[in-house]
């Protein structure tokens, strides 16, 4: 099955979306403000998925121009902003874009009340490695899918486009063939799972596997996967993420978000399935990702350059400045220390390292435009890693990043439970973050084991 491309879809919907170019420049005022009456859009593309989750795609780049203040502190000559309205709602939203580089953009949506919530960076989606020309026009490239909550309204601000180069650094250029994706996923309730279709959830000598919600509870669209698992010969790391948007989001939205991130990754960006492993909410909820088994080494799209051999664990919500809960931090580490023993587990005879959830392991770029490493390069970094370690980003967020060391010691703790292993020595912790309003519920079932060490 081929992915969703910009102009592709299989209902065609112009009448309800309008979108229009705004200038910044010179026309800033303290307090937001809405803009002139939108004019109307280019054609947009509505593809629905089994489940009812739709995904909207409405080009920027032939949107008329307009004029009003946008609350924007610092624009640039070259800055441009889209408003965009439609009549059904939407939660979440992407931008896309054709050939190498990062967007440099910002976006906001219209609550409620009618008042535009502040802006929001847009943070540069890092997926899949088989990019052979990430600067073709013909490659699409995305942000993360950003979490508006519901609303009509939304507000992208284009400053440019980064492109990273060795010696030039970051090159700024207005990126072509932009386009909005406006995501409205599947409010369905979480599917219960027969004791019969329960898989079993640990092995000999590994901790517990924590509760897992599994693709088929959380309700994955198995029609719009078009990839079949690639296996790696092992396991060596472990990314940690964050997705992008409002942290405030509820156990049912949660749900959403991960159907949208699922839709996006798999038809928009045509990874053919969600880039992570895993996912976990703010209520320390742990949501099945990448089809093909939690304990097996299969590949995902979620580390450019970094793909082979290792698993990415992403925390729904931004932590640049507010950081994870308590329940979401217990949550990955434990799902990290399970990953990390079922790889030892499999290697009983010492063929790969052993992996530690506090030791270092050497990796070898595979290239893309979405890292500094050159093609073959070394890098040696944690075997629980951040996101920016390997990419041109700053995921996990300044706080989810502060808190890798309690990630990893908590980790490594997990996987003492059961090996007959020491209990490590514990950093120094940063204080700990307020645990959410509402309790954690139970957490259902899981899957089954690799292998494991980096490099090539």
């Amino acid at each position: 099955m081929t992915a969703l491309t910009r102009r592709q879809a299989l209902i065609i919907a112009a009448a309800t979306t309008t979108a229009t170019a705004i200038d910044p420049a010179g026309l800033l005022g303290a307090r937001p403000a809405r803009a002139q009456a939108p004019r109307p859009a280019p054609r947009s593309a509505t593809y629905t998925t089994t489940d009812g989750t739709t995904l909207t795609d409405i080009p920027l780049d032939s949107a008329s121009k307009a004029t009003g203040p946008v609350g924007i502190s610092s624009p640039t000559e070259a800055s441009q902003v889209f408003e965009i309205t439609q009549d059904a709602p939407f939660n979440l939203l992407g931008v896309t874009w054709t050939g190498a580089g990062l967007l440099d953009g910002q976006c906001r949506s219209r609550n409620s009340d009618g008042e535009w919530e502040p802006w929001r960076d847009l943070h540069g989606g890092h997926g899949p490695n088989e990019i052979a020309d990430p600067g073709s026009p013909d490659v699409r490239n995305g942000t993360e899918l950003v979490f508006l909550g519901q609303t009509t309204a939304v507000q992208i601000h284009v400053r440019g486009r980064r492109i990273a180069g060795v010696e030039t650094g970051m090159t700024p250029g207005m990126p072509g063939g932009l386009s909005a994706v406006l995501v409205r996923p599947s409010k369905a309730p979480l599917r219960t799972v027969q004791p019969q279709d329960r898989e079993p959830t640990s092995i000999a000598g590994t901790p517990a596997k924590p509760q897992v919600i599994t693709r088929r509870q959380w309700g994955a669209d198995e029609s719009i996967r078009s990839r079949n698992p690639v296996y790696n010969d092992s396991l060596g790391g472990v990314a940690i993420h964050h997705t992008a948007g409002n942290n405030q989001y509820t156990e049912s939205e949660a749900r959403q978000i991960v159907r949208g991130i699922y839709a996006y990754h798999a038809r928009t960006l045509g990874w053919g399935d969600v880039g992570y492993h895993a996912l976990v909410d703010r209520f320390g909820n742990i949501y099945e990702g990448r089809f093909g088994g939690m304990d097996r080494p299969v590949q995902g799209a979620h580390a450019g350059g970094f793909n082979i051999n290792t698993a990415g664990f992403s925390m729904i919500g931004t932590f640049t400045s507010t950081a994870p809960t308590s329940a979401q931090l217990t949550s990955i580490a434990e799902l990290t220390g399970w990953r990390l023993a079922t790889a030892n587990a499999l290697n009983p005879t010492g063929t790969q390292p052993r992996l530690t959830a506090t030791g270092t392991t050497t990796m070898y770029s595979e290239g893309t435009s979405f890292t500094w490493v050159p093609r073959g390069q070394p890098i040696t970094v944690p075997i629980v890693f951040g996101h920016r370690d390997v990419n041109n980003t700053e995921c996990p967020g300044a706080q989810g990043y502060r808190y890798l060391g309690q990630i990893r010691s908590t980790a490594a703790a997990y996987m003492a439970e059961n090996n007959g292993g020491e209990q490590p020595e514990q950093p120094e912790q940063p204080e700990q973050p307020e645990q959410p309003e509402q309790p954690s519920p139970p957490r259902p079932g899981g899957n089954r084991p690799s292998l494991g060490s980096l490099g090539r």
